[in-house]
């Protein structure tokens, strides 16, 4: 297997097999997410609003993988793939509760940042029904620390975009990378 499919099959298990199932589960049923995030966050004044926000930090051995096999290519392709492998499990989900999958919308985003001399993948997802007033909105940054791949997933069910330089999903990365984002 290439370091592309593998990379792409460490993100999928992190986030894909249940958190972010999970959380469209909750979207779709209508109801708050529930238990606690992986972390504690820290207090913020700033983060008032996040208290649907659920942050998970997971770590994996690399294999192999390092920040040089991040160029614009493979930010491309992960985009693509990931964005296809989580609207095709949302469409599972809406399918087995007899809702049209045709409805579903999904826009994704992904661009690399630095914290510090950490070279970080970041991948926006939102998902909604078209003409709802819910959406399913999530931030995953994934890059490497020594011979680890760490990945952040944050998930809200909010309208607002998550930021990750400050609050529950800022202070998360900091945890990850030992460093924060600077461009959000």
């Amino acid at each position: 297997m290439s370091k592309f499919g593998k990379f792409l099959l460490q993100a999928l298990a992190f986030c894909l097999l249940g958190f972010v199932a999970l959380a469209f589960l909750s979207y779709l049923n209508s109801q708050p997410l529930g238990g606690q995030s992986s972390i504690e966050a820290e207090p913020d004044s700033k983060s008032r609003e996040q208290s649907d926000l659920n942050v998970r930090i997971d770590a994996r051995a690399a294999q192999g993988m390092n920040a040089s096999d991040m160029d614009i290519d493979f930010l491309g392709k992960f985009e693509r793939e990931m964005a296809g492998e989580m609207r095709q499990v949302a469409e599972e989900n809406l399918r087995a509760q007899g809702i049209p999958s045709a409805d579903l919308l999904v826009e994704s985003s992904a661009f690399y940042t630095f914290a510090e001399t950490h070279k970080l993948l970041v991948l926006r997802i939102v998902m909604k029904i078209a003409g709802g007033s819910s959406v399913m909105r999530q931030a995953m940054v994934t890059g490497f620390v020594n011979d680890e791949q760490r990945v952040v997933t944050c998930v809200t069910m909010s309208a607002k975009k998550i930021p990750i330089t400050y609050g529950k999903c800022g202070n998360a990365i900091e945890r990850a990378f030992g460093a924060s984002v600077g461009v959000d």
